[in-house]
């Protein structure tokens, strides 16, 4: 997807979509990751993007959010 790529881009070398920090830029994004990735929707998404939304999942804030509000879940992915 664009999106993807855009993200891939933005996280280039980095850990993180600014560089070396975690940032309000990779919180926002990774909100919308979160019910996508649940749903299915991230396996095709460059292994840049993967690897960046796993370490932004492992985050112990991260997770402690997560556990604050419901899920969020999208209807599960249907292949044609």
């Amino acid at each position: 997807a664009i999106v993807d790529q855009t993200v891939a881009r933005l996280i280039g070398d980095g850990p993180f979509m600014m560089g070396a920090d975690y940032t309000i830029v990779d919180m926002a994004f990774w909100g919308w990751y979160y019910p996508a990735a649940r749903s299915g929707y991230l396996t095709e998404a460059p292994q840049s993007v993967q690897d960046w939304y796993a370490r932004v999942h492992d985050r112990p804030a991260v997770q402690k959010g997560i556990g604050a509000f419901p899920s969020f879940d999208l209807p599960p992915r249907r292949r044609a």
